[in-house]
């Protein structure tokens, strides 16, 4: 409860920030494209005692993005909803058949700053909060059950901007979300555009 207070406090105060009037290409949005890989612990997807047999927790994930850069080309506030993919898992559990899926997505809202190298190219560096929706489907020896989480966290991430011009650019960027005691990483490029 207090996390989400404190959230809700970042967010008005990251609106108040934004001035009423906008000069061009403030404003920008974008697209990626990439994969993740989940740290979940195993044994919370194939049951107590899991013994694995496959494993596939790397998948192709995407996510849309858009910001406003509050100081000049250095700092910007973002949000982004991307889907995570989905993890599979096969083994047994207490000697009987297990597999289980779980498929994660996230709505984030945070700072990126860019710390230019050249005039076109930068670091950027992300931080802020992900609220993550995590389902869980198991199924031991023919039972199958169901877990839906949400939970709300701090994210944090670090890549590569390129301007190729005033409205277009391109990014490498990996980004690591921190779902309850496990995390998420995803490795993605992306193209935004200023408005």
């Amino acid at each position: 409860m207090r996390m989400q207070f404190l959230a809700k406090a970042a967010l008005a105060g990251l609106i108040l920030a934004c001035p009423l009037t906008a000069s061009a290409q403030d404003w920008y949005a974008g697209i990626g494209l990439g994969q993740s890989e989940n740290k979940q612990r195993l044994s919370k997807l194939g049951g107590p005692g899991f013994i694995s047999t496959a494993v596939d927790n790397e998948d192709s994930a995407w996510k849309v993005f858009g910001g406003y850069r509050l100081w000049d080309e250095f700092v910007a506030v973002e949000v982004s909803y991307a889907d995570l993919g989905k993890t599979k898992v096969e083994g047994t559990s207490a000697g009987s058949a297990s597999s289980g899926t779980q498929e994660i997505d996230t709505f984030t809202i945070g700072l990126v700053g860019r710390i230019p190298i050249t005039d076109p190219l930068g670091v950027i560096i992300h931080l802020g909060f992900s609220r993550n929706d995590s389902k869980m489907y198991t199924t031991i020896a023919g039972a199958s059950t169901f877990e839906g989480a949400t939970d709300f966290e701090f994210y944090y991430g670090g890549g590569l901007q390129y301007e190729i011009t005033e409205t277009i650019g391109i990014r490498a960027e990996l980004e690591v979300f921190e779902i309850a005691d496990y995390r998420v990483n995803l490795l993605s490029a992306g193209l935004l555009y200023r408005f």
